[in-house]
């Protein structure tokens, strides 16, 4: 049987810990994973590692601040098995600018590009659809 808390939020917290990840300025726990942080962690995390990826970023979307119950067992599985997959992966290129983002400002790189013209702060906050 499948248990978020051991097999998903148990090792995040690690790799959390490894990063150095802090939400509002306390250590990342299980319990906040389990709580509502998944997604919000698994981003840190790979913003952090300068691993950042667009598609991912855009599938998670619509699990910020979820709980483990309301994102469910499959969902969430599938998320963390894919967020491992590009943990390990080559970081992306960080220097190179594509474009500036409309809304913001800001430089986009191959890092930061959400693949609709605009950087992923501006769309993972909602600013632009």
């Amino acid at each position: 049987m499948f248990n978020f808390h051991s097999e998903i939020a148990l090792p995040l917290e690690l790799m959390a810990m490894e990063e150095s990840i802090k939400l509002e300025d306390k250590e990342v726990n299980a319990d906040d994973i389990e709580t509502g942080a998944f997604v919000e962690v698994m981003l840190l995390i790979l913003s952090k590692a300068q691993k950042s990826n667009n598609s991912f970023s855009i599938k998670c979307y619509p699990y910020k601040g979820k709980t483990a119950n309301e994102i469910g067992d499959e969902i969430a599985k599938k998320l963390f098995d894919e967020f491992k997959i590009i943990r390990k992966a080559p970081r992306l290129d960080t220097a190179q600018v594509i474009t500036t983002c409309p809304k913001c400002g800001s430089n986009i790189t191959e890092a930061n590009d959400a693949g609709n013209g605009f950087c992923l702060d501006c769309t993972s906050e909602g600013l632009v659809k």
